[in-house]
């Protein structure tokens, strides 16, 4: 009884060994899809209200804190150098651009905002 028992569970087991190995690239293939693909996101999700193309936010009116438009609104930026890849924009002017971006989407006029960058 005690090596039936074990053939069964041989068997068994080489069948989801089996099926697995025939299956392994098809399995493959879609976790690899699944992690390489880019998550779309929908049309108008990311703005750029002040400086068209560069420093995407995305605007949520109701959030705990928002530039205020009467306060005095300085902020300094410290640029170095190129962070990434050379044929793309500055990463530290996208943080500028961001920046600008969200104050002028708070209702803060641009006027009002004053940035340094050193």
């Amino acid at each position: 009884m005690r090596s039936v028992v074990s053939y069964a569970l041989i068997a068994i087991v080489g069948g989801v060994v089996g099926a697995t190995v025939t299956k392994s690239d098809d399995i493959y293939q879609r976790v690899v899809s699944h992690f390489s693909s880019e998550p779309a996101d929908p049309d108008g999700f990311w703005t750029t209200p002040a400086i068209n193309g560069y420093g995407k936010i995305h605007y949520e009116a109701d959030v705990a804190f928002k530039p205020v438009a009467g306060l005095s609104n300085k902020v300094v930026f410290q640029l170095t150098k190129n962070e990434g890849d050379i044929k793309r924009p500055n990463l530290g002017l996208e943080r500028v651009a961001r920046v600008v971006n969200l104050y002028i989407a708070s209702g803060v006029p641009p006027n009002s905002c004053t940035l340094w960058c050193r």
